[in-house]
């Protein structure tokens, strides 16, 4: 930890620094609100750290927790600005969105809790693959119906993959080599300046989306047709696996 917190508070500094130069927080706000709070978060931890306070063990989780649950807020600037409000496609793409994720935490919900693992590790490693979905979805139909991306959300996009894979692999590595749990748990904080490494580059001046054309009304009545008839099918899917159990 002590070898990555240097180059980590000093990019937090730069990003921040960044944001505030070119009035990036107000138009991600999201985002930075995310930044914000796991800046401040690890610098008061750090101090209790160096102080030896009696409860650092359990304020640290209950901050990685939220740390991660602000992750979800990472993934909707992603989703939001991708698929804007004046966007004809945002109402399919949310669709698909809340169809693949209902469709995982179903999953999630039959296949149980892992067992050996703690609830707390569960509950991170659950929402690190949601988020890791959220994205992956999100990308795949922005390439799918030729949505532009700004460098800005690409590169918040590719460093929240990172972030959440990460603690996927660390959770999973620890589980199946446990004797190995001290190199994996440099694993996370490395894989953290990396993320803050993507998000300052691709942050470092405003680059947002290009504003989303107006398809014809052909082309939107087609593509709600051909997702209605996915979900149809997808539906009759679920209800059956639903009966099974």
């Amino acid at each position: 930890m002590y070898a990555v917190s240097g180059p980590g508070y000093l990019l937090y500094l730069l990003l921040l620094g960044r944001s505030i130069m070119t009035g990036q927080q107000r138009s991600y706000p999201f985002f930075f609100s995310y930044v914000v709070f796991a800046f401040l978060s690890d610098a008061v931890l750090l101090v209790l750290l160096l102080l030896r306070f009696e409860h650092y063990v359990a304020l640290n989780w209950v901050s990685y927790m939220v740390e991660t649950l602000l992750w979800l807020a990472i993934a909707w600037e992603v989703f939001r600005k991708t698929f804007p409000r004046e966007s004809a496609l945002r109402p399919v793409a949310g669709g698909v969105l809340i169809g693949v994720l209902f469709l995982l935490a179903l999953l999630l919900y039959l296949s149980g809790p892992q067992p050996g693992i703690y609830l707390k590790a569960e509950f991170v490693r659950k929402i690190a693959l949601s988020i890791v979905v959220w994205v992956l979805v999100v990308l795949v139909l922005a390439r799918y119906y030729r949505v532009p991306m700004g460098r800005n959300i690409r590169g918040m996009a590719v460093g929240l993959l990172v972030l959440a894979s990460s603690h996927i692999v660390n959770f999973a590595a620890v589980e199946i080599f446990p004797s190995f749990t001290p190199i994996w748990s440099f694993l996370v904080p490395i894989m953290f300046v990396l993320t803050l490494l993507i998000w300052t580059v691709a942050l470092w001046s405003y680059a947002p989306n290009p504003k989303p054309g107006a398809p014809g009304k052909y082309m939107h009545g087609e593509t709600l047709s051909h997702w209605e008839q996915r979900w149809a099918a997808l539906g009759m899917a679920i209800r059956k696996v639903i009966k099974q159990h």
